[in-house]
């Protein structure tokens, strides 16, 4: 007998990949970067190099995320140069 699994398509299968990767570089009690609010100061985790970066939120720089931040397929989102990958609860 033989059993096949169902793993969807090549495209879910390595999105899927990415963002469990992802999560699991996150530091604990972090979350991911869908709960950001850009108008509340905030600590922010820089995956590519492995940083925890403080957000100093307020309109300004809300307008700014908003602007330039560009969501990733894994999750993450790009900024300034750096990839975050996620924040702490609001």
């Amino acid at each position: 007998m033989r059993v096949v699994f169902n793993l969807g398509t090549p495209n879910q299968r390595t999105r899927t990949a990415l963002v469990l990767a992802m999560t699991e570089k996150l530091p604990v009690g972090f979350r991911p970067m869908s709960t950001f609010n850009p108008e509340e100061p905030a600590l922010l985790f820089d995956a590519v190099h492995d940083k925890t970066l403080p957000w100093p939120g307020g309109k300004e720089d809300a307008a700014l995320w908003r602007e330039q931040a560009a969501t990733q397929s894994d999750g993450s989102v790009r900024f300034d140069g750096l990839t975050i990958g996620g924040c702490p609860p609001p």
